[in-house]
């Protein structure tokens, strides 16, 4: 089974798509959080390295605030996964001409990830990317 980012909104709406319909009967959504996922932005280019504002704590290994963002996902159903993305600071997300990019990792299946026939999302689909528009 694979799945992908079909879309990604300017309003931080963002859809997965799976190859499949999925096993979501009895789902609470608020239980999908980041011990199954991790959910974090990708500069491209790497323009971070070479912004002058953009900082990396060396004790904590952690950005600056301006990529930082919270996730929910408030709809899961047949073959769609919809989260809603909160920007701390939206206007510092893809601020060059190529977009950053929103990178969505499987890092537990569990009972979360499996079809309605039972098979489990592919490894090589557990890490999925989507260009994040201005």
């Amino acid at each position: 089974m694979t799945a992908f980012i079909d879309d990604i909104d300017t309003y931080g709406i963002v859809t997965v798509e799976f190859s499949t319909f999925m096993q979501t009967d009895h789902l609470n959504l608020t239980n999908i959080n980041s011990t199954y996922l991790d959910l974090y932005i990708m500069p491209s280019e790497d323009w971070h390295v070479y912004d002058n504002t953009f900082s990396i704590d060396p004790q904590t290994n952690m950005t600056n605030p301006c990529l930082n963002f919270t996730w929910e996902v408030f709809k899961y159903k047949d073959d769609q996964m919809f989260f809603n993305l909160t920007f701390i600071d939206h206007v510092e997300v893809s601020p060059q001409v190529l977009r950053d990019s929103l990178v969505i990792h499987v890092k537990n299946v569990s009972d979360i990830f499996y079809a309605r026939d039972f098979r489990v999302l592919h490894p090589d689909n557990r890490t999925l990317y989507g260009e994040i528009p201005k």
